[in-house]
Order: structure tokens, then C-alpha cells, then sequence
């Protein structure tokens, strides 16, 4: 079933719900007001054949007969009688009309409760207590409200009619209404269906911008935003690894070639040895690398997490770079140590938070004349963070390359005849990301480079 046969349905029966009871309601209350009206005039024709039978002088069976036939206005089949205290019926206006020996047990219950509405076949019936002048007695009128029962036939059938009528009309006007309330969606999902991914750089038409669809729809453009960005992204990476891994295994293969090609020594063989290992290494950096930054683009809640020292990773990662580089420089200094030691503690992955660290101090030394850096750490016990500051004097960035220093691949202008494929800084942004941190960098060509990376304190 669509939503639209499906609102149609639910527009209809409430439509149909509130119809009912509506005509309910008057069906109900005129039923009441017919019943009230005539009972009343049962009670006002009762009222007056007693006071003139027991109060009035002179007045016979036989001429309140004829007197009530000729006032009569509540039904051809109506009667009138009136019993004494013994129960005796003193007068029958119609006896073919009459209530046939009506029980003592009737006659009782109506003397007292004073008033009585009952009903004697189809016909409503009303018995009071006169009580005139010198004598009181019991008065039973009964009657059909032909009339009035009409009328309410008629009422019925207007109302189911119009119910009838009513339905058909909502039918169709829930579905026209369905129809233009689902035509924006039936537009977005038109245009949803043209955006594939060579067209990314197609958008929803947002509407007035207020709605829910109008949201729907600015929601939606943001996915797709970041999907172009990230197919962008992925094009850009499989291009700038393709190249990277090109570059080696073209140096690989013309070495080797060499190599076939001519009868070299000893010595120059080992120098083609050695620079193939050396393109091999750098192939095995840029793999690992690659593989690194794939990892932090798992969901975090699937990573190990423990608690981890900053200051002690920090440590770790000074001693692993000097195994590899014994010309790095790397000074280490708090700038307030505090109390509690589980200040410097925070809930994350060993592996890759020193990754992210042995990549900042990394490119710090390289890219410094002095191959050096210095690193500040600061627990701030208000904020409960850990903020760590590289600062170094290398060769900076550029102002115009600044924005682009996290994105995988990227090298500064400046820096090219540096080793390196620009998988760092990306790599070092998504980790901190999985930590629920930030970094930030700041730098002036040819002066140096300020990294700032803050993290949460806390413990499992």
C-alpha cells in the first residue's frame, strides 16, 4: 500500500469518525427532545381529563369522551385512564386503545414515585397522580407519536445520506490532498533518482527551507556534499598513491635493468643493492603509512582503549626516533606537573596515539636545519584536558598551503626535497579525531611551525 492510499485511508476515517458522531449526537438529542416534548403532552392531556372529570361539575364519561376527541393533539391512537384509590378504573377515554388491566403493582410504583414514563407495545405511555380537590386518583395516558416518529425517519435518512455522501467526497478530496502534500517528496525522490556517482554535484531544490521536506532536502544535499568530498577524496588518494608507489618501482625496475644490461663490479652492484633497498624501505613506509590511515577510519568503539601516560608515550616516542635517527633533537619539558598523576592520563590506543606523536616530533626534526623540537606539556585540571605543544624552527608552510596540510598526500610547495609522501599530518588529524580531541598548526614560512593536539584526561 502506498502513503498515499495510506493517508487516504487515515484522512477518511477520521473524517468518517468525526461524521458519526456528529449525526450520533443530533440523531441522539432529537430522539431526546421528540420523546420530551411528546411526553409532555401526554402529561398536559392526562392533567386536563382528570381536573375536569374529578373537579369539574357536571362533566360525564360520555361528554369528556366526546370533548377529548375533539382537543386531542397528541395521536389518533391515544387514551386516557383514570383510576381511584381501590384501583377502579372511573374513566377510558378510548377503551381500543386502552392498557388492558393494568397491575396493582403498576398503579403503586406510579402513586409512588408520582411519575412513571413506560412503554405498552409501540406505544409510549405516561401514568401521574392527579390529586384534585376532594379526591386523588391515577391518570395513564398512552399514544403513538406518529409525527414525531416520522420525523425522526426522516432525520435518519438525512443523515445517513449525507453520511453516504460525505464519505464519497472525503474519499476524493483525501486523495487530491494526499496527492499535493506527497508531491514535494514525489519531486525529491525525482531528483534523488538522477544523482549517482557522476553527479554528485547535483542538489535538491530545498523549497522554502522551513519544512520538514525543505529539511529533509538540506540534510540530504549535506550527505551529498560529503560524499562528493569523499569520492573526491578517494580518487585523489588512489591517483597520489598510484603516483607514490609508481615512482619506487620505476626506480626498482630501471636499477635492475641496469644491472642485466652491463657487467658491472662488485662495488657498483652493492650501490644498486643499497639504492633498491632504499626504494624498497620507502615503499614500505608509504604501505605502512596507508595502512595506519585506513585503520583510523574504523568506528573508535572497535578499537582497544585502555589508559595511557601521555607523558610517558611522549617518552616511548623520543627514544624510538633516536634509534632511527641519532641527529634528532627532541626536548621534553612540563610546563605544570600536576598532583594527581591520572592528570596525564587518557583513554585511548597505545599504538595509535604514538603514531600520531612519532609523526608530529618527525616532521618537526626533519624539516628543522637543526633537527630539533621541543614539546610542552600542560594539564589543565579546569577544562580536564591534556594540551601538547610542538614547536620547531624549520622551514614553515606557507600561508596559501596552510589549508591543505591534512589532506592525505599533500606537500607544502617548500618541501619537496624533503623525504616523505604527506600521509603524516592526515594520519595524525583522524587519530586525535578518534580520541575525541583536536589539533591545530600554526606556522610562518621560514621561521618554524607550532603544533597544538589536546586531548581528554580521564581513566576506564
Amino acid at each position: 500500500m502506498t502513503i498515499r492510499v495510506k493517508l487516504t485511508v487515515v484522512f477518511t476515517l477520521m473524517v468518517v469518525a468525526i461524521l458519526l458522531l456528529f449525526c450520533g449526537s443530533i440523531y441522539y438529542f432529537s430522539s431526546k427532545t421528540r420523546e420530551n416534548s411528546f411526553y409532555m403532552r401526554l402529561k398536559n392531556r392526562s392533567t386536563n381529563t382528570a381536573r375536569h372529570l374529578v373537579d369539574t361539575q357536571g362533566i360525564t364519561g360520555d361528554l369528556l369522551k366526546t370533548l377529548d376527541k375533539n382537543i386531542s393533539t397528541v395521536s389518533s391512537h391515544s387514551n386516557v385512564s383514570i383510576y381511584n384509590q381501590s384501583n377502579l378504573n372511573l374513566y377510558t377515554s378510548n377503551e381500543a386503545e386502552a392498557i388492558s388491566n393494568p397491575s396493582a403493582n403498576l398503579l403503586n410504583e406510579i402513586r409512588a414515585k408520582g411519575e412513571l414514563r413506560f412503554r405498552d407495545g409501540e406505544k409510549e405511555a405516561l401514568g401521574i397522580v392527579y390529586k384534585g380537590k376532594v379526591d386523588q386518583v391515577v391518570v395513564i395516558a398512552s399514544a403513538v407519536d406518529e409525527i414525531g416518529l416520522k420525523n425522526m425517519f426522516d432525520l435518519k435518512l438525512i443523515l445517513v445520506s449525507g453520511l453516504i455522501i460525505s464519505i464519497v467526497i472525503t474519499v476524493f478530496a483525501g486523495y487530491l490532498f494526499s496527492g499535493q502534500t506527497l508531491n514535494p517528496i514525489t519531486n525529491v525522490i525525482k531528483q534523488v533518482g538522477k544523482i549517482n556517482s557522476k553527479s554528485l554535484q547535483l542538489r535538491i531544490n530545498e523549497g522554502n527551507g522551513t519544512d520538514e521536506i525543505a529539511q529533509l532536502a538540506i540534510e540530504f544535499n549535506k550527505m551529498i556534499e560529503k560524499l562528493e568530498a569523499a569520492f573526491d577524496m578517494q580518487r585523489s588518494f588512489v591517483s597520489n598513491a598510484s603516483h607514490e608507489f609508481r615512482t619506487p618501482l620505476t626506480s626498482i625496475g630501471g636499477q635492475i635493468d641496469i644491472a642485466l644490461m652491463n657487467e658491472l663490479e662488485t662495488p657498483e652492484y652493492k650501490a644498486i643493492l643499497c639504492s633498491i633497498r632504499e626504494d624498497v624501505n620507502n615503499m614500505n613506509q608509504l604501505s605502512n603509512g596507508l595502512f595506519e590511515l585506513a585503520q583510523t577510519s574504523f568506528d573508535a568503539s572497535i578499537l582497544k582503549l585502555g589508559n595511557t601516560r601521555i607523558d610517558e608515550l611522549i617518552l616511548q616516542s623520543r627514544d624510538d626516533l633516536n634509534k632511527k635517527h641519532k641527529d634528532y633533537s627532541i626536548h621534553i619539558e612540563y610546563s605544570s606537573f600536576p598532583e594527581d598523576e591520572k592528570k596525564l592520563t587518557v583513554i585511548g590506543n597505545d599504538h595509535l596515539l604514538k603514531t600520531a606523536i612519532i609523526n608530529v616530533m618527525d616532521n618537526a626534526c626533519k624539516y628543522s636545519p637543526d633537527k630539533s623540537v621541543s614539546v610542552k606539556i600542560t594539564s589543565d585540571e579546569k577544562k580536564g584536558n591534556i594540551a601538547m605543544e610542538f614547536i620547531d624552527k624549520g622551514i614553515g608552510i606557507a600561508a596559501q598551503d596552510m589549508a591543505r596540510v591534512f589532506e592525505p598526500f599533500f606537500r607544502a610547495g617548500n618541501s619537496h626535497e624533503f623525504s616523505g609522501h604527506g600521509i603524516g599530518l592526515s594520519l595524525v588529524e583522524k587519530i586525535i579525531d578518534l580520541h575525541k580531541g583536536f589539533i591545530k598548526l600554526n606556522s610562518e614560512l621560514g621561521k618554524g611551525t607550532t603544533v597544538w593536539i589536546t586531548l581528554p584526561a580521564g581513566t576506564t
